[in-house]
Parts: C-alpha cells; structure tokens; sequence
C-alpha cells in the first residue's frame, strides 16, 4: 500500500508540474462535440447559421427562434419555409437557380451547426423528410435544378498539352523565372499524388521538412528518388505530428519528371546540406558496396516553403505561393493551349484514381488517394462516361478503351486556336447591361455627394465585379460559338484543310534570347524523347540558373553586372544606383 501511495503522489507532482489544476475546465468540457469538425466545416456550418440569422432578421416568427444553448428543433413546416427562403436567396453557379447538391449540403450543414450551438438534434426522421422533399417537391416547383458539372478525367496528353504551351506560348499573365519550376513541379506531384488542391496550400505550405530525398545507385550512376508527406489534407485534425506519405523517382523523360524542379528549388534555396551549388551536386556519389545516399535538408530551411510567392517587385519571398495565384496561372495556361473547358486538381486526381483502380486494391488505392469511402469513391472520383466496353464484354472479345477515354477525358474540350479574349463590340456592349449602368449610376452619386472614399471604393468593387463576372460569362459563349463554327468548317472542308491558327510566341521568343537557359529549357521539357545523364544535367544547370534570375531587369547575354557594376571596363557605373 505504500508503495502505490508513493505512486500516487508522483503522478499527481508531475501533473501539478505540467499545469493540470483540478477542476479548472468544467465548463468547457460539459459542452459536447467540442472540436469535432474541421475549421472549414465550422466555416461552413456557420456561413448556414448565418443565412438562418438573415432570415429571422426579415422574417420574424411568432415564437423565439434565436440560435441559443437549448433551444428546441423547429416545426417541420417552419423549417421547410427557411429552406424555401435559402433556395429563393441564393444565387446558382450552373444555373440561375442553385441545385440540389448545393442546397442538400447546405441542409446537411445548418442540421449540424444547429446542434452544435444549441444542443439539441434534429430528429432523423425530420432530417431524412427534409433531404426527401429538397431532392423531390423543390426541384418540382422550380426552385432547384438537378444538374452537375460534367466530370472528365485528367490524361497524360493534357499533361503534355499544358507542359508545351507552359514552356512556348506567350504567357497571359505575368509569371515569375522561379514559377517556371514550381508550377509544373506542382502539375507533376498532383499527377502522381492524386492529392486535393488543398493539401500544399494550407496553412505553411509544403515544406522542405515534408519531403525526404535519397539517391539510388551505385557508385557509377545514380537516380534521384523522394517521398512526400502530405499533412494538410481531410480530417487531418493533427498535421504536425500525423503525415499520409507517396514516393517517387525520376523518370527517364523530362517531359514527365519532376525531380529536376525540386533539384533546381533546393539548390537555388541552398536547402541540402553539403551541396552549396549544382556542381557540388553532380560530384556525389554513392559509397562502394552501397545502394544509396541519403540527403538532408539544412536546418535553416526546414520549415521553409518550397513554392513560394514570387513577384516582379519584391522577387521571392518567403510567403507560401497563394493557392488563387497557382489556380490562375494554371487556368491561363489551359486557355492558350485551347481548353474550354476547365481541368481542375479534382479532374487530375479522378484521373489518376480510375488508372490505380484498374492496378491495385481497394486498400491501396484508399491509402494512395486518402479516400476510403467507397460510396464517396463511386460518387465523385469517376467520370460522367463508364469505363466499360459493353460490346466487347457482351461479344466476348478483347476490350477496346480508345472510345471510353475519349469520351471520359478532355479531348471534346479542347480546340487549338481557341479564342482567349473578347472581341472589342462584345466588350463594349457589356457596359449597357442594365445591372451595371445601375452600379455605375450609384457610383457617379456616391461621387458627386461627397461620400466617403470607402464608400466609393466599395462601389468601384461592385462595378469591377460585375463588368469581369459579365465578361467571363460572354467569353464562354464565345468561344463555345467559335469552337461550334470552327468544327463545322473542319466538316465542310472535309478535313483537307488545316486552319491557319496563329500562335503569340513573339515574347517568349524574345525572353529565350535573353535567357537562353530559358530557350534551351523550352526544348528539353517539351520533348517527348529519353534524355541522357549529360542532357539531365544540363537543364538542372538551366533550371538552377533561371529560378535564381532577378527579373526586375533583363540585360542580353554576356551584358549582366559584374558584381553590381556596369561590364564597360571604361564605365563601371554602379547599376544599383
């Protein structure tokens, strides 16, 4: 007994050390689920709660409704009205009214965040009729429409498609020497990872520590092989300490490698300890009688994001790129490569999720794809068209797939040459819509009355909102009417004529003069073909050298600074200055 007394008061001296004060968090752990959701599902929750208060507000009830600890579900026919008024006031992405997934998760997340905050469930019977009467009497009345966004799968050749205009085409939008790696490098991993947009854009990004790279070998040659640790993904609620890991390694076509990109970061970010440069890295080797080489990152940089934001004016910082900048680019990308329609990060990991299907287990697929609903799988990780070849199975022949990729791809989606900005009239016309002559009205009046400048600038944000929103919506129909009468002439000219397309390479032509690694780079990483060991280590040279470029000011060839001077041996100017 006194050996366990003694016990005792050890444990409770260590408690008492570490802070626990019996007693001291009462309150808040009486309240249940506390913490249970996400901080984008509470987001969601509340942003529903919010459309609740909003109604109340407007639309008084004859009893108390306020949200509050203990308050009772509401009647059938009261709820049923708040989701008539969620539906009547929400404005649809697809349509002009929303659909019913739409208002179904809305449902599913009013439902929670009730409970949440009043303690007080929803009956099933009450929750399982409401989802009953949206997907049935709402749509019938015309307040919802049953329709989804097509969905197509990711191929290699959209791959290729975006790596040759990435590399060749004039770009859109300004894009930074060192966003010429981190971009495809991105491309790449999601390609092989199947990861959500989310999963290297949250929070820090992704860091040097949530990568390991070793080399494989021998002493004579070897390849660069890496894993991933992806922390920010779903219902991760602990990132620091739990990580779902994929590997790679290099592959013998630049094209479809992305481990010269992460080379060309580290090396640029001075990342791997005891390699201070690209030379340093092509004298390793691996010891005699081993097979690899394991490198570490240096503990200055192990915290650092990998893709980072980098601009014109402040040149690479140490911010995490922004998720909505990558989403640009990437959509810019596709536009000049002839998409209309808009490959996302989901459409790459359902591609990737169909080829892993057809490969191995259900385990393993889950485990590669953090995805372990097979109803969520069945749901929204396959295309609109079946993988199945129903006349083959049906004549008991070898299937054929040419036509199922076809049509599960975005093949149908694409024409090259596709228009990417408004024709001038259709600019112009949209300032007569009414909506924005009635914006713009506003603003002349906040103007002329001496409103205050936040006042003007929020109207200013109106009518900018709108007249890029009109325009959007425009440059889709145009371009669906352009593609219409572009494969029309294809069938009237039977095929024997090729449309005289012109694409704007003028700047990118004149960018690969003055940074000829760019140039040469421009041929490697579109090049279908296996690359030597020499030609490999010529575009990390390229790479290293480009993403390290200062772009604020460009000089030709052999006319850069020397140690911030001019090179006029006469001159000496400083170019600082």
């Amino acid at each position: 007994m006194k050996r366990k007394s003694i016990q005792a008061q050890e444990l409770a001296a260590r408690a008492k050390a570490n802070g626990y004060v019996p007693g001291a968090h009462h309150e808040k752990d009486s309240v249940r689920n506390v913490q249970k959701y996400a901080p984008k599902t509470l987001h969601d929750q509340n942003g529903a709660l919010q459309r609740y208060h909003m109604w109340l507000e407007e639309y008084p009830q004859p009893e108390d409704l306020t949200l509050r600890k203990g308050l009772q579900p509401l009647g059938l026919s009261t709820l049923r009205d708040f989701f008539r008024f969620y539906a009547m006031s929400s404005k649809g992405l697809l349509e002009k009214r929303v659909t019913v997934d739409t208002l179904l998760a809305c449902a599913e997340w009013f439902f929670a965040g009730f409970a949440r905050v009043t303690e007080n469930q929803f009956s099933e019977d009450d929750r399982t009729s409401t989802y009953k009467w949206i997907k049935a009497v709402l749509p019938a009345e015309g307040l919802l429409v049953n329709k989804r966004r097509p969905k197509h799968l990711f191929t290699e050749d959209d791959m290729v498609n975006f790596n040759t205009t990435f590399w060749t085409v004039d770009d859109s939008t300004f894009v930074h020497p060192r966003n010429r790696a981190q971009i495809p490098f991105l491309i790449s991993v999601y390609c092989w990872t199947g990861a959500r947009i989310g999963a290297f854009f949250s929070a820090a990004g992704l860091r040097y520590r949530d990568l390991e790279m070793v080399l494989l070998g021998d002493s004579s040659r070897w390849k660069v092989i890496y894993r991933i640790d992806q922390r920010w993904i779903k219902n991760n609620k602990d990132p620091e300490n739990i990580a779902f890991g994929a590997s790679t390694s290099q592959h013998c076509k630049l094209l479809y490698d992305d481990t010269q990109y992460l080379l060309a970061l580290a090396i640029a970010d001075q990342a791997i300890h005891g390699v201070d440069d690209i030379d340093a890295l092509w004298e390793l080797q691996i010891p005699p009688g081993q097979k690899e080489l394991i490198l570490r990152w240096n503990d200055e940089v192990s915290d650092l994001s990998i893709i980072r934001k980098a601009t014109k004016a402040h040149g690479v910082t140490k911010s995490p790129l922004p998720q909505r900048t990558f989403a640009c680019i990437v959509k810019s990308i596709f536009k000049l490569s002839g998409y209309y329609g808009n490959p996302t990060v989901h459409s790459i990991r359902r591609g990737l999720g169909k080829k892993v299907d057809e490969r191995y287990s259900d385990v393993q697929r889950s485990q590669h794809l953090t995805q372990s609903d097979k109803r969520v799988f069945g749901q929204s990780y396959v295309g609109n068209t079946s993988s199945v070849d129903g006349r083959s199975a049906f004549l008991s022949e070898t299937a054929q797939h040419d036509h199922v990729n076809f049509f599960q791809s975005y093949a149908k989606l694409r024409e090259p040459g596709l228009i990417t900005k408004l024709p001038a009239a259709k600019a112009v016309a949209i300032w007569r819509n009414p909506e924005l002559l009635d914006l713009e009205k506003r603003l002349k009046q906040l103007q002329d009355t001496n409103a205050t400048a936040a006042e003007i600038k929020v109207a200013q944000r109106s009518v900018s909102r709108l007249y890029h929103q009109l325009s959007s919506q425009i440059l889709v129909q145009c371009q669906q009417e352009w593609v219409q009468d572009r494969r029309d002439w294809k069938v009237q000219t039977r095929g024997k004529e090729s449309p005289n397309d012109f694409e704007q390479k003028d700047l990118s032509e004149v960018l690969h003069k003055l940074m000829p690694e760019y140039g040469r780079l421009a041929k490697m990483m579109i090049s279908p073909a296996v690359v030597s060991q020499e030609e490999r280590k010529q575009a990390i040279r390229d790479l290293s050298v480009l993403v390290a470029r200062d772009c604020e000011t460009l000089y030709r060839p052999g006319e850069e600074p020397i140690n911030g001077f001019c090179p006029v041996e006469d001159c000496q100017t400083d170019m600082k200055s």
